[in-house]
């Protein structure tokens, strides 16, 4: 009978998921691998133990950093070529767009609201 998924708990298998997220991988590509538990059962050992959800989280604010590096890496080396800084642009617009989901305190846009009187001015970004 040939062996499934792992599906019991192991510090090793953590470890590395949490070292990949760090990287900058997503939890579905690292649990694609044969040798990995499926997302399912990852997001299982998070629900159960408070520990591995802390490390989960920092894995997950370190992940943001690793792409954000990524990024400036990528605009650096894009070739003067149009075709090439439209692909370009069109990845770090992508990237900047997840970034501002993964971790929006730091990535996001701010928005700042003032009340005054009888008026509400809303500004997105610097002014």
């Amino acid at each position: 009978m040939p062996a499934g998924r792992p599906t019991s708990y192991t510090e090793s298998k953590f470890n590395y998921i949490v070292e990949q997220i760090e990287a900058g991988r997503s939890v579905n590509s690292i649990c694609a691998e044969s040798d990995m538990p499926n997302r399912n059962v990852f997001y299982a050992w998070l629900d159960s133990n408070p520990e591995l959800q802390n490390k989960y989280a920092r894995a997950c604010e370190q992940r943001a950093d690793a792409i954000f590096d990524e990024m400036e890496a990528i605009i650096r080396s894009t070739p003067a070529d149009r075709d090439e800084i439209a692909k370009t642009r069109l990845l770090v617009d992508t990237q900047k767009w997840q970034l501002s989901k993964m971790n929006p305190k730091k990535y996001g846009d701010k928005i700042q609201q003032e009340i005054t009187g009888n008026s509400i001015k809303v500004t997105f970004g610097e002014e």
